[in-house]
């Protein structure tokens, strides 16, 4: 698949949904944009690739993250 078709099947996909789930889903892409501000690399990169995997209802406070083994 063409970089240019996957585009249009994610814009074709994304604009089936109901506003309320694209919502939701932009409010958490904003959340976990926030949680990484300022967080030194390399541990941003991983901070990011948790919150991304972690199931939606899960709540991360980062710092606990970062204190964790």
């Amino acid at each position: 698949m063409t970089s240019e078709s996957y585009v249009e099947q994610v814009l074709t996909s994304l604009s089936l949904k109901p506003r309320e789930d694209l919502q939701e889903h932009f409010n958490r892409l904003d959340t976990i944009l926030a949680r990484i501000e300022g967080v030194p690399s390399p541990e941003k990169e991983e901070l990011l690739v948790e919150l991304i995997l972690a199931p939606q209802e899960t709540r991360y406070d980062a710092e606990s993250i970062h204190s964790s083994p």
